[in-house]
């Protein structure tokens, strides 16, 4: 009888209609790595200026262990002012702690063939896509890097709208600034349901009716409002539904929201586009209203 704490050889899993890749790729290759010769790229890797960022580098440093050190992965630069040195794709931490470790002069590492910055990209989402450590946003700005296509989407249609992709607010702000967002998600999930060109019509709204003012491109307002241009069409006037949003603050819209969801029931965001929309037909004439209110018989 086999004891719970006795080792067991890892056993062979049978999954059906499993399909193994055929293409492994270039066997990478492990070595100690001079910790001067590591480079990180800010295209795709998160800066190390946070707090957390911070104390997560401390905290490797003061309770320093081979044991718990885990290799990182590299790869070779080709070219640039760079060459033949190496990248962190993943591990850019650890090989902060290490260089600032004064009896550690050398990290292992695992050395992939990755030499364009869309493959370093690639292999760095790849590798923390599913970690729960990195944001959305981190995730994000990997993706746009390694060419996904939603990703580069969603970059694409915020800088038609003139608004900001923001992946931290600085000086420790809540605050979003006018024309900024990090509702990357909310705008993927809208361009993936309703395509390119509504999403950045509803974008474009947005970023003129808040031209100024602060903390308004969240994401329930974002998706609400894609909702709403899709689910009444060509009735919405865009300049009427500028002014009505001006007039709105997004924390104002979301109280409706709530209160409309305890009335009608439904989802906050359901409540939030009937909100709007009732806010925009106010003052209007039958002909003109967005939600057609029966005449009582």
């Amino acid at each position: 009888m086999s004891n719970a704490n006795t080792p067991t050889k890892i056993a062979e899993l049978s999954l059906k209609g499993l399909k193994p890749a055929a293409d492994l790729g270039e066997r990478p290759e492990f070595l100690w790595m001079p910790v001067d010769w590591l480079f990180v790229d800010g295209v795709y890797q998160r800066a190390m200026t946070s707090a957390k960022s911070r104390a997560t580098v401390r905290k490797i440093v003061e309770h320093f262990s081979w044991s718990k050190f885990t290799p990182l992965v590299v790869t070779e630069l080709s070219d640039g002012y760079a060459s033949g040195r190496f990248v962190v794709i993943d591990g850019q931490h650890r090989a902060a702690a290490a260089i600032l470790h004064p009896d550690i002069k050398e990290v292992p590492v695992w050395v992939v063939d990755a030499p364009e910055v869309r493959q370093q990209a690639q292999a760095f989402v790849g590798i923390n896509g599913d970690r729960t450590g990195l944001t959305t946003l981190q995730l994000f700005k990997g993706q746009v890097a390694a060419g996904d296509p939603y990703a580069v989407a969603v970059q694409r249609v915020c800088e038609q709208a003139g608004i900001t992709i923001v992946f931290s607010l600085n000086n420790g702000s809540r605050e979003l600034p006018p024309r900024q967002t990090m509702a990357v998600s909310t705008i993927r999930k809208m361009l993936v349901k309703h395509g390119e060109g509504t999403v950045a019509a509803a974008l474009s709204v947005l970023a003129e009716a808040y031209h100024d003012t602060p903390n308004q491109l969240r994401g329930q307002v974002i998706s609400a409002v894609t909702t709403l241009m899709v689910e009444y069409a060509d009735r919405v006037e865009r300049d009427r539904l500028v002014t009505t949003l001006r007039a709105k603050d997004c924390e104002d819209l979301i109280d409706a929201a709530r209160q409309v969801k305890r009335l009608e029931g439904g989802t906050t965001e359901a409540g939030l586009v009937r909100a709007i929309a009732a806010a925009y037909d106010a003052g209007l004439t039958q002909s003109r209203r967005l939600r057609v209110v029966a005449r009582a018989a």
